[in-house]
C-alpha cells in the first residue's frame, strides 16, 4: 500500500484593525458586502472542447481557449454571486455553486446554448442550523467532482456529498455536519475544497471557517463522511480564519502537501504555507486512519494580498492583490528558521495582474481572472502574456432608493442597470439586471425609483411587479458627461451644454438648454439653496435654479484646473480636480485644499467627516475645512472607486474594474483595544504549533 501523509497545520493570521483614535472622535470602518462575491475556483476548462467557462455575477462567460474570444454568455438569473463551477467533461454538464441561490446543473453539448437542466436548492432531511433555527436551504462556496459524485463545501451545512450520474435528477447521498460550538446551535463554515487522490483511498481537504482545515476519508462516497484529522483552531485564531484563502494539494518526491494562502489587508505580510501530512501504512483494517504528528515545512511571507494559488513543476503562482502574480519557489529553500521550517523565495510580476482573484492551471498555461483584464491566459515558463478578454463588469455609477441599489455598468461584456435589494447589507441580493444597448455610465435616485444614463439614452425606472423602464429619452450623439436628478427634472451636460429634461406621466421632454463658457465635468443640486453647482474646465459655476425652466447664472469660481466632481454640505463646497481636494465656504473663498495623492473620483459628506472615493480606495478626513484636518483611514479595495453613496452609517461605492461593495462605519466608536499582535519570530510567526 502506497504511503499516505499528514500535517502539522497552521495559518497566519493578521487581523485587520482599521480603526483609529482621536481627542475628539474616533471612527471605525469594515466591509460588510460585496457583489460580484469574488471566488477563487470560478473558472474550469473543457479541453476537449477548447472552451474556458468562468463564473462572474451571476453569468456564465464561456470563452475559446486558444483566443480567448467571447462564444456566448448565460445568466442563471441567481439572486447570489457565482462562487464555484467544476465542469464534467464527459457528459457536457456545468455544474455551478451560487451560494444560498444553490447549485445550478448546466447542459452545454451546445456550448453556444447552454441550458439548465436541473437545480439543487436544498436538503429537507439534514437541514443546516443558524442560531438554533432550521434552514434546509444548501449554501455551496466550492464544489468538485469525482466519479460521478459531486462534493460540495456548503457554508451553512458543511459536506453534502451528491451522485450525479444522472445529471437532470441528483440524489443526495449522504453529507457531514459540521457544528459550531455555540449557545444556539451554528452549521457550516465550510468555504474552499481540495481533492487528492493516494493510492487507492480519496481525500478531501476542506478550509473551516469554525476549526481551520478538516480531512475526510471520501474513498466510499456512499459512506456518511467522518473527518479524520482536524483541530479547533477558534481560540488560537479569535473565532476568525477568514483571511485563509485558497487551498491546494500537491505531491512531491512521494510526498503530499497541501498548500494555502492568505489575503491579509493589513500592514503585515500575506503567506503561502506548504504543510506536509503523514499517514503510515495501517496493517489493521479494522482499525481508524492513523495519525501522526503534522510538521510544517516551508512557508514564503512576502506576498501581500493572496487571494488564490496554483500550483506548476516546481513553482506555486499566486494572484496577490498587490504585486500582481507572483511566483514562489516551492522546492528549493533559501533558508530555514530557527524552527526548522524552510523558507521560499517569490519573483513578482507586472502588477496590471493586481485585480486577479482567481488563478487555475491548464496544460502548462495559467488563467487569471482579473477584474481590470477580464480572463488572462499566461505563459508560466517565460511568464508572457498570452491572450486576455478585456473586463468582465465595470460599475461607473450607484444611488439608493430606500431599500433597494442601482448601479450602471459600463463593461462590453455586461453593460446595463443592475438592482439589488440590500435590506439586509451583508447579503446583497440581484432583483433585476436591465440590459443597455450601448455603456450604461450614470445613475440617480428619482422619485419612488431611480433615472440613468447610458451614451444613447435617458431611461427612468419604477417598481411595479419588478423593476422595469417605464420612459426613455433618446440623446441621438448627446454623450453625457455629467448627471444629476430632483424632484421630476433630469439635467446632464453634452460638452459645454447644460440639458435639462423634465418627466410627466412616463413621458421625457427636453425643456432647457444652457451654454456654457467651457466643458462640464459633473454636476450637484443642493435642495437647501436651490443651487446647482457645475463642475468645469476652469471652474465651478454655480446656478440660481428656483425655477429649472429658467436658471440664471449666480456666481462662479475660478480654479483654473478641472473639476471632476463636486459636493455641498453645510454650507461649504467640496470640489475634486485630479489628486486635490478644494474646500470654499459660503462666500467662494478657498479655505482649504487637501492632497490625496491620488486621483480623486468622488466626495461625500457626513458631518466632521470627508469619504473620497480614488484609485486606491476610500480615504476619511476628520475636519476637512480646518487646517488641522486629519487622515482618519484609508478603506482599501482592489478596484477605482468611481462613486460613492453615504447613508445612515453605510458607504455604498461602485467601483471601475469590480463591482459594488457595501461597507458600515461608526463616528463614535471610542477607543479601542490594542489589535493582537502575530509574533515576528520566523519560525512561529506563520503557524501556530503542535495542532494535532
Amino acid at each position: 500500500m502506497k504511503q499516505a501523509y499528514f500535517f502539522k497545520q497552521g495559518f497566519l493570521i493578521i487581523f485587520i484593525t482599521l480603526i483609529l483614535s482621536f481627542s475628539t472622535q474616533a471612527l471605525t470602518i469594515q466591509k460588510k458586502s460585496e457583489w460580484p462575491s469574488l471566488n477563487n475556483d470560478t473558472t474550469t476548462i473543457d479541453n476537449n472542447e477548447g472552451i474556458i467557462f468562468t463564473g462572474l455575477g451571476t453569468r456564465i462567460h464561456v470563452f475559446d481557449k486558444n483566443t480567448l474570444l467571447q462564444k456566448t454568455q448565460f445568466d442563471i438569473n441567481s439572486k447570489d454571486s457565482i462562487l464555484g463551477v467544476i465542469a464534467d467533461k464527459k457528459n457536457k454538464i456545468l455544474y455551478t455553486a451560487a451560494g444560498k441561490s444553490g447549485i445550478y446543473i448546466i447542459d452545454y453539448s451546445s456550448s453556444e446554448n447552454l441550458k439548465i437542466i436541473s437545480e439543487i436548492s436544498n436538503v429537507a432531511e439534514e437541514p443546516g442550523f443558524l442560531q438554533g433555527e432550521k434552514r434546509s436551504y444548501i449554501n455551496p462556496y466550492a464544489l468538485t467532482l469525482k466519479d460521478n459524485f459531486l462534493y460540495v463545501a456548503d457554508n451553512s451545512y458543511g459536506l453534502r456529498i451528491f451522485d450525479v450520474t444522472e445529471p437532470s435528477k441528483p440524489e443526495y447521498k449522504s453529507g457531514y455536519r459540521n457544528d459550531g460550538k455555540s449557545e444556539k446551535l451554528t452549521t457550516g463554515g465550510f468555504f474552499d475544497l481540495a481533492l487528492f487522490s493516494s493510492g487507492s483511498k480519496n481525500y478531501l481537504c476542506i478550509l473551516d471557517l469554525f476549526y481551520g482545515l478538516k480531512i475526510f476519508d471520501v474513498t466510499n462516497p456512499e459512506k456518511k463522511p467522518e473527518p479524520v484529522a482536524g483541530k479547533d483552531l477558534r481560540g488560537a485564531f479569535f473565532n476568525n480564519i477568514t483571511l485563509v484563502q485558497d487551498i491546494k494539494v500537491k505531491e512531491i518526491n512521494n510526498r503530499w502537501y497541501i498548500f494555502v494562502t492568505d489575503k491579509s489587508q493589513s500592514k503585515e505580510q500575506a503567506v503561502i504555507a506548504k504543510l506536509k501530512f503523514i499517514n503510515e501504512e495501517n496493517t489493521d483494517p479494522g482499525k481508524k486512519f492513523l495519525l501522526k504528528t503534522p510538521q510544517n515545512t516551508g512557508r514564503c511571507d512576502e506576498l501581500k494580498k493572496g487571494y488564490a494559488i496554483a500550483l506548476y513543476n516546481d513553482y506555486a503562482y499566486v494572484a496577490d492583490g498587490k504585486y500582481g502574480i507572483k511566483k514562489i519557489d516551492i522546492i528549493n529553500k533559501t533558508g530555514v528558521t530557527d524552527s526548522g521550517v524552510e523558507i521560499y523565495a517569490s519573483k513578482s510580476y507586472d502588477n496590471v495582474y493586481s485585480k486577479s482573484y482567481a488563478i487555475t492551471l491548464n496544460d502548462a498555461t495559467i488563467y487569471s481572472s482579473d477584474l481590470s483584464r477580464g480572463l488572462v491566459s499566461i505563459n508560466p515558463d517565460i511568464f508572457s502574456e498570452n491572450n486576455s478578454t478585456g473586463e468582465l463588469i465595470n460599475f461607473k455609477s450607484i444611488d439608493k432608493n430606500e431599500g433597494v441599489i442601482c448601479s450602471a455598468s459600463e463593461s462590453e461584456f455586461s453593460k446595463g442597470f443592475y438592482f439589488f435589494n440590500i435590506e439586509n447589507s451583508t447579503e446583497p441580493k440581484i432583483l433585476k439586471k436591465l440590459p443597455s444597448s450601448k455603456k450604461a455610465i450614470f445613475v440617480k435616485n428619482f422619485l419612488t425609483g431611480f433615472t440613468g444614463a447610458s451614451e444613447e439614452k435617458i431611461y427612468v425606472f419604477k417598481k411595479n411587479s419588478g423593476w422595469e423602464t417605464i420612459a426613455e429619452f433618446n440623446l441621438k450623439s448627446e454623450k453625457p458627461g455629467a448627471f444629476e436628478a430632483f424632484e421630476n427634472y433630469i439635467i446632464f451636460s453634452a460638452d459645454n451644454v447644460l440639458k435639462i429634461l423634465k418627466y410627466k406621466e412616463k413621458n421625457i421632454e427636453k425643456i432647457k438648454t444652457v451654454n456654457s463658457a467651457s466643458k462640464i465635468f459633473s454636476i450637484y443640486y443642493d435642495p437647501y439653496t436651490q443651487n446647482l453647482y457645475t463642475g468645469n474646465e476652469t471652474g465651478i459655476i454655480i446656478y440660481n435654479f428656483k425655477n429649472p425652466e429658467e436658471p440664471s447664472i449666480k456666481d462662479t469660481i475660478n480654479t483654473n484646473s478641472k473639476i471632476s466632481n463636486i459636493f455641498v454640505s453645510n454650507e461649504y463646497i467640496y470640489s475634486a480636480s485630479g489628486n486635490f481636494i478644494y474646500i470654499y465656504d459660503k462666500s467662494m473663498s478657498e479655505i482649504n485644499v487637501i492632497d490625496a495623492e491620488t486621483e480623486v473620483s468622488s466626495i461625500s459628506v457626513d458631518e466632521d467627516f470627508l469619504f473620497a472615493g480614488t484609485s486606491s480606495g476610500i480615504q476619511i478626513y476628520e475636519n476637512p475645512y480646518k487646517n488641522d484636518y486629519k487622515l482618519v483611514t484609508t478603506h482599501g479595495t482592489r478596484n477605482k472607486v468611481m462613486q460613492i453613496k453615504l447613508e445612515k452609517s453605510k458607504i455604498y461605492s461602485a467601483n471601475s474594474n469590480g463591482g459594488i461593495s457595501i461597507s458600515e462605519y461608526d463616528k463614535n466608536a471610542g477607543s479601542t483595544p490594542e489589535p493582537f499582535k502575530p509574533s515576528y519570530d520566523k519560525g512561529s510567526g506563520c503557524f501556530i504549533q503542535s495542532l494535532f
